[in-house]
């Protein structure tokens, strides 16, 4: 699924406009974005909670040449579904 097609459905279900539904979307996305930025956690009731996740550098290797070199310290967000999700997305199995 698609942003597309997340507002086509999102519009249809909330009796909106698409142009409605998308404000609503990047907004959204928008203030997700901006708590994670100040590294704050974002839960999302019945959906899951987004945090943002701190690695530390590490050596490693240039896959190419096989020569070492640093891989630097980088923050990335980890998403953890609801149970709800989780029982969702179970049921439906592998396709």
């Amino acid at each position: 699924m698609n942003t597309g097609e997340i507002v086509a459905e999102a519009a249809y279900l909330a009796k909106v406009s698409k142009p409605r539904a998308r404000a609503v979307l990047d907004a959204l996305v928008r203030s997700i974005t901006a708590a994670l930025e100040r590294q704050e956690d974002v839960s999302i009731s019945g959906f899951g909670k987004f945090r943002p996740h701190h690695r530390a550098g590490r050596p490693g290797r240039n896959p190419k040449t096989g020569e070492p070199a640093d891989v630097p310290a980088s923050t990335t967000v980890k998403f953890k579904p609801s149970e709800r999700v989780r029982l969702a997305v179970n049921r439906t199995g592998p396709k």
